[in-house]
């Protein structure tokens, strides 16, 4: 929400999935409008039910207002940037926990034109990561806790 605390989505309470075996949508606007805010938001995903527990972004997502905010993607098995995650106002910082139970099936990917901008905010990976070949990590301070691959 705003001032500082944090929003958290899980499948659970996402209002479009009432069922946890089934694909949940969040609409990149919601998040834009929260990072806009200063928010702290947090996407979860475990592993009950029968879903993969993967986070894909496949719409930008773009914070173009507000104070420092950050983004944590917390998936069961992966996280898949297809698409750009950047700020034009003040840092957004970007926590990317893929294989959270630490099983060693799930992994960070960002796509072929994809790119991370964050106006000076930090990335922090957790588990493996691979970069297409034309992905792109700018103005950043990247800290990572395992090997980056590309």
């Amino acid at each position: 929400m705003v001032n500082g605390l944090a929003t958290t989505f899980t499948p659970s309470n996402t209002p479009s999935n009432s069922n946890l075996n089934q694909t949940t949508w969040l609409s990149a606007l919601t998040i834009n409008d929260l990072l806009n805010q200063g928010s702290k938001v947090i996407i979860d995903t475990t592993s009950n039910g029968t879903g993969s527990g993967n986070i894909t972004v496949n719409s930008s997502i773009n914070k173009t207002a507000g104070s420092e905010a950050s983004l944590t993607l917390n998936a069961h098995s992966n996280i898949v940037l297809n698409s750009s995650i950047s700020s034009s106002s003040a840092a957004l910082n970007l926590n990317l926990n893929s294989d959270t139970d630490g099983n060693g099936s799930g992994a960070t990917s960002l796509a072929s034109g994809a790119s991370l901008s964050l106006n000076g905010g930090t990335v922090t990976a957790n588990g493996s990561i691979s970069m297409a070949v034309s992905a792109l990590i700018k103005d950043r301070s990247e800290e990572h806790t395992s090997e980056l691959q590309s």
